[in-house]
């Protein structure tokens, strides 16, 4: 069994959907060996919203121009996500979950069933909190090292 850990970013919110620009994620092994890690960067084929630009992603509008659109990606997103050997985590998967169902929308493309796991809710229930705390706050209540890690950085998300 290998786990995978995922986070995606938007460019824009359009005709009631997010475009999502890019997916990190994270494979381990069941003792969370890191395997592999990676930020895909997409084409999200529509105007980035300013504020994504300058306060949450850490490209610019110009690295996306010439990377596959989401539909291009899909086969390895399905491979990925949907893998019987494969169990799925995210931070707050809820929102990433409706930003891929969004895309298959746009694309008309068949929706995943993924099976995903939250750990942003296994966090409040292991510290008993009463509620969520942001990705930030829950990585510094677990000692986690923020030296080589930019948060809204899809990779490092997910990792």
């Amino acid at each position: 069994m290998k786990y995978v850990f995922f986070d995606i970013e938007c460019a824009a919110y359009v005709d009631d959907m997010f475009t999502i620009c890019t997916f990190g994620y994270t494979i381990t092994d069941e003792n969370f060996k890191v395997l592999k890690k990676e930020d895909i960067l997409i084409n999200p084929h529509s105007k980035f919203n300013k504020i994504v630009l300058k306060k949450i992603i850490h490209y610019k509008e110009e690295d996306f121009l010439d990377k596959p659109s989401f539909k291009d990606f899909y086969p390895f997103l399905k491979e990925l996500l949907t893998s019987e050997d494969h169990m799925c985590f995210g931070f707050d998967v809820g929102n990433d979950l409706r930003f891929l169902n969004g895309e298959y929308k746009r694309y008309e493309l068949e929706p995943l069933n993924i099976k995903a796991y939250d750990i942003q809710h296994i966090h409040k229930l292991v510290k008993q909190l009463s509620t969520s705390e942001s990705l930030s706050k829950a990585a510094m209540s677990m000692d986690i090292d923020f030296e080589s890690i930019e948060l809204h950085n899809s990779c490092d998300d997910a990792y």
